[in-house]
């Protein structure tokens, strides 16, 4: 059995939790605002082909960090479940440590999953520009290349098939030094009481608050959205767990932070999009963009 090519890098298990009681997303790409705001299914959202895959020199082909993503998602499924329907009942969820490990690891690789990530870093434009002064080290300090090999390592495709080997390799590593600032934390999570306010879903899907933005300090807030009316952040102290009604302002706030840094945004309301967007009501297109 082949492994999937189309890459969700906003699981669909997450966008499912952003539907219209329809079972639709309404979506906003600002990379191309001619296209309006328009309704598909969770499928054909957040996806980019073979976005998680290394291509060898051969051909073939390695998925794996896609298949360990699938992984993971499969396991915080029902954390994430457990966490929103005990905020609806306005309880707390009362997670494991083993849970809270689950959370921190997925909530950490979340943010690192968009394709452009790496791009907004500057790493990508870093290394084309080192790139061949990093060939000239090799000849120097190692051997000199052959003609043949230096023509290869030239060549466009051998430039982009190690900028997307770098790419998932980087996205696929985790940080054991954010996991352990993260398990030292506690987590608020946030419920909107008001039936006709909602958060929205981003490629980059985090909202930053607070003074200095460090996620050491304890004033920082990092509040990922986790449905369109639950959202969790890191607070307080280690196993701490604090169950707070937000504001119109503070979902404003927060759905404005996700808007501005994010390329690809989705909601279960056409409107609350065209809001962010300052876009007036028009005909919706006749047809969706192409997901690549």
């Amino acid at each position: 059995m082949s492994a999937p090519r189309r890459h969700h890098f906003v699981p669909m298990m997450l966008q499912r939790r952003f539907t219209s009681p329809q079972g639709k997303l309404y979506l906003y790409d600002k990379r191309r605002p001619e296209a309006g705001i328009y309704a598909t299914n969770p499928v054909n959202a957040f996806v980019k082909k073979d976005l998680n895959t290394i291509e060898n020199k051969d051909g073939t082909r390695d998925a794996g960090l896609e298949q360990w993503y699938a992984e993971l998602e499969g396991e915080v499924a029902p954390i994430i479940d457990k966490i929103v329907e005990s905020a609806r009942r306005r309880q707390k969820p009362a997670l494991t440590e083993d849970e809270r490990n689950t959370w921190d690891n997925f909530a950490y690789h979340q943010q690192k999953r968009a394709p452009d990530v790496f791009e907004r870093l500057g790493l990508v434009k870093d290394f084309r520009a080192n790139y061949e002064s990093h060939i000239e080290w090799f000849q120097k300090e190692v051997r000199p290349l052959t003609p043949e090999e230096r023509r290869d390592l030239m060549s466009p495709e051998t430039i982009e098939r190690i900028i997307q080997h770098a790419s998932v390799t980087a996205r696929g590593k985790g940080s054991e030094e954010v996991i352990e600032v993260l398990a030292q934390r506690g987590i608020a999570i946030a419920v909107i009481l008001q039936p006709n306010k909602s958060f929205i879903i981003g490629d980059h899907p985090l909202s930053r608050m607070g003074p200095g933005g460090h996620l050491q300090q304890p004033t920082t807030e990092l509040w990922l959205p986790i449905a369109s009316d639950v959202a969790v952040s890191p607070w307080g102290q280690a196993g701490a767990e604090k169950l707070v009604g937000v504001t119109t302002d503070g979902i404003r706030k927060v759905n404005e932070e996700i808007f501005k840094h994010s390329n690809v945004v989705g909601a279960c309301s056409e409107a609350l999009l065209a809001s962010l967007a300052s876009i007036k009501k028009r005909k919706a297109p006749t047809k969706a963009p192409e997901a690549s």
